[in-house]
């Protein structure tokens, strides 16, 4: 530090003495590039309110309408407010126009509670464009520079004449061969004769840098974020392209609710994995949501730039614990993403990256308790993260060999700065040509031979990140985007109190936690068997009264009762009623200082219907497709008259995957699909839909 500001001091990387690097500015992590509070007074144009029937399709319903609206002049369409309630989903909800945002009335069971009851792997809710960007091939320019340093902002190229300033570009890495030799990550040293791993490769390795260009002299380029992975000649260099244009969408938001699946037991995959999901977007925000009961994410950044997460939480997950479950906080692609004031239990990666994502990323302020794994990049060469100020378990970069179908490296410039690992290994290795780091970091076991700085002593400034946005922006920057408690260093403290329970700006739950159980049935119904009567639910509460007992079916409310004893009557036909297949009847009790506490019991649907008496004869369907199931997605499909029909497939994000026009009456059909799992058939005329199913491949 001098004179309140950070100084940054030239190193060489790994295995070379060339000191011409410096630590990477963070700081442009966040929406908006940093330091830009996120919006609050975008106007309400809809208001859903808890009713009886498809919710489902009333709020996608409601997000369609405002998409239909003309952006303001900064870009936004208006908020869908979904009013405190619980909410019964059939199906999933999506985003695809820029400004749409989706608020809530409270993460805590009185808020507004989202139940996703698809009994197979989704994500509940998908921000989602059309698109990612589109490169001019023909504008390619080579790096000239020997070598392009790690925290540069410049370097020549070629010929860069056709470029110009405020023009969005890709900084392109090459790398070749023997980078890839070096490395040792080449098919035989990385993966000897282990079966289904796969070395790398140069051309899966040629990865995207996406910046603005601040100035050209001649042709030396300046760009906006600093480079975050060297770019060597003798390893291959790099190259610059223009970038002509986006089909992302911007501007839209997910706020202030809890998103929680349905779930068939502990281990139960077959339901919700992700509550919130960000693809083909940039600067978007998800804050104050809590998911729960899923098998792999509260947020998932499937492809996302300047993206805010913040005060959010991933609470009783339901699945099996091991590969590719349970990333409570996960970037799989993009850059400049923040996660700040974060909690996560149970998780397995709580805070990490997918593979080669490139930065600057941030995971700042989280916490992750009783975790089954690491933090850290999980695989596959991530650059530019800084993880500042989590607590958690084991914590690592490192080389992870052949694990999975090949892993290998899974970061380099990844900077682990005042980390509390309170179990496990803490471990910092650095690959050839590349540089991590762990500086005021405390653990119990200290392995690696990347750089080490003040072991298990914190040092100052308490956050790199918060310390680099001041720098850059100043102290304004500061309080758009944090809370008193991060000045303060008291976030952990706020965080172990609250722990996903209630909501954020509350503090969590004051005082004890009610206590729910059924009494009368107390364990699971089987309508089979079940003559039916009263449900008795038992509730108490140490330091309060019970305020009121809310039962639901599959999270559609059957029946409230505000005075002990809590008897509901009268839900007999409704349960005995209930199609064949496990429901479960959930419990929320809530006392006077608003805390919550839910149990629940299963209940095994009535005997399947009677199969029809088949008729002499039977009006031929207007459309036929067979065979469903499908195997290698070929199909035939049979039309009731001639016409010209546009056939759709989509996958279960709504992204479409496939499309084929055809005219007649019958189609032979091979789809473009080759991936197992559930789709979406839809064919329609000129005019409208005419059928929309399920397509199963295998």
């Amino acid at each position: 530090m001098d004179q309140g500001e950070l100084t940054y001091v030239p190193f060489s990387m790994t295995g070379q003495s060339n000191e011409v690097n410096t630590i990477p500015d963070f700081s442009f992590a966040g929406y908006m590039g940093g330091g830009v509070f996120l919006p609050t007074d975008i106007p309400i144009k809809i208001i859903v309110n808890p009713e009886a029937g498809d919710d489902a399709r009333r709020i996608q319903e409601a997000i369609e309408e405002v998409e239909a609206l003309d952006p303001d002049q900064n870009g936004f369409r208006g908020v869908v407010l979904i009013k405190a309630g619980h909410y019964s989903l059939e199906s999933i909800l999506t985003i695809r126009e820029s400004g749409v945002v989706l608020r809530g009335e409270g993460q805590g069971l009185n808020g507004t509670v989202l139940h996703s009851n698809p009994r197979e792997e989704h994500n509940i809710i998908s921000i989602l464009g059309s698109g990612d960007i589109n490169i001019e091939t023909q504008s390619e320019q080579a790096i000239t520079t020997d070598y392009v340093p790690v925290g540069s902002n410049s370097f020549e190229v070629e010929d860069a004449s056709d470029f110009e300033i405020g023009e969005k570009i890709v900084v392109r890495r090459t790398p070749n061969q023997f980078w890839i030799d070096a490395l040792g990550m080449d098919q035989e040293s990385l993966c000897g004769g282990s079966s289904g791993c796969n070395g790398w490769t140069p051309s899966s390795y040629t990865i995207d840098h996406e910046r603005v260009i601040t100035a050209i002299s001649g042709n030396s380029i300046s760009i906006d974020i600093p480079i975050v992975d060297v770019m060597e000649e003798v390893y291959g260099g790099g190259s610059i392209l223009k970038i002509l244009s986006s089909r992302r969408i911007s501007q839209c938001g997910i706020e202030n609710m809890r998103i929680l699946s349905f779930y068939d037991g502990n281990v139960d995959e077959s339901h919700a994995w992700t509550a919130v999901r960000l693809k083909d977007s940039e600067n978007c925000w998800v804050k104050e949501v809590t998911g729960q009961y899923l098998a792999y994410s509260t947020v998932n950044i499937d492809d996302a730039n300047f993206t805010t997460v913040q005060d959010c939480a991933y609470i009783d997950p339901k699945s099996i614990a091991t590969g590719g479950r349970r990333y409570p906080f996960v970037i799989n692609k993009g850059l400049g993403n923040l996660f700040q004031r974060c909690y996560a239990i149970k998780g397995r990666h709580d805070f990490t990256t997918g593979s080669r994502v490139t930065g600057p990323n941030v995971f700042l302020d989280g916490l992750a308790e009783s975790p089954l794994s690491d933090i850290g990049p999980h695989h596959r060469w991530a650059t530019g993260l800084l993880f500042d100020n989590l607590r958690g378990g084991s914590t690592r970069v490192w080389n992870r060999g052949d694990s999975g179908s090949g892993h290998g490296w899974a970061g380099a410039q990844t900077m682990f700065w005042n980390i509390d690992s309170y179990r496990g290994e803490f471990r910092v290795d650095s690959p050839l040509g590349s540089m991590n780091w762990g500086i005021g970091c405390i653990g119990s076991e200290q392995t690696g031979d990347g750089y080490w700085e003040s072991w298990d002593t914190h040092v100052q400034p308490r956050s790199l990140y918060i310390q680099q946005l001041e720098d850059r922006l100043g102290l304004d920057a500061l309080d758009n985007v944090l809370i008193p408690e991060q000045r303060s260093g008291d976030i952990y403290d706020m965080l172990i109190t609250w722990a996903g329970q209630g909501n954020f700006s509350d503090g969590g739950f004051r005082g004890d936690i009610p206590i729910v159980s059924f009494v009368n049935p107390a364990n699971a119904i089987d309508v089979s068997t079940w003559e039916g009567g009263d449900i008795q639910v038992e509730a108490s509460d140490n330091d309060g009264t019970i305020q009121s007992i809310k039962l639901l079916i599959n999270g559609e409310p059957v029946a409230v009762d505000n005075e002990a004893p809590y008897i509901f009557a009268d839900l007999t036909t409704t349960i005995q009623n209930l199609s064949h297949e496990v429901h479960y009847l959930q419990a929320i009790a809530t006392d006077n200082d608003e805390n919550t506490n839910v149990t629940r019991i299963a209940i095994m649907g009535g005997d399947p219907p009677e199969p029809k008496e088949e008729e002499e004869e039977e009006e031929p369907l207007e459309i036929r497709v067979f065979p469903n199931p499908t195997q290698n997605g070929e199909l035939t499909i049979e039309m009731k008259e001639e016409g010209l029909y546009t056939l759709r497939v989509f996958d279960m994000n709504g992204r479409k995957v496939d499309h084929f026009t055809f005219e007649g009456i019958k189609l032979q059909f091979f789809s473009n699909v080759r991936a197992d799992g559930i789709y979406i058939l839809e064919i329609q005329n000129e005019e409208e839909v005419l059928f929309k199913s399920k397509l199963i491949i295998r």
